[in-house]
């Protein structure tokens, strides 16, 4: 699911807001986005310190 978003997603920055540009094209962006956020948050912050640090 998270990979036909993404794709769904670059497909619409890309091509289909240049070809169609309208509100439906901007909540496809949206939703498209909010399902290839989640599963990246983790990756984005991994590296991330812990704040305040464990005693």
């Amino acid at each position: 699911m998270t990979v036909v978003a993404a794709l769904v997603l670059l497909l619409n920055d890309h091509l289909l807001k240049h070809a169609w540009p309208g509100p439906v094209t901007g909540k496809l962006s949206d939703v498209a986005g909010l399902v290839v956020a989640p599963p990246l948050r983790p990756c984005c912050c991994a590296g991330a310190p812990i704040w305040p640090p464990p005693s």
